[in-house]
């Protein structure tokens, strides 16, 4: 689901799991779509470090 609204910060793998592009790095300018996706993701499959 995370990877389906933000293709440009998650892809999946050959097994359909979601894995986080460049090690969780936001490139600028997502940073929106970053906090849509961490709002919409199922609980706990995704946090944010400060």
């Amino acid at each position: 689901m995370c990877y389906a609204y933000a293709p440009d910060l998650f892809v999946d793998d050959d097994q359909g799991y979601g894995h986080v592009i460049d090690g969780g790095t936001v490139p600028d300018g997502n940073e929106q779509q970053a906090h849509e996706a961490l709002r919409i993701c199922p609980e706990g499959a995704i946090s944010a470090a400060d």
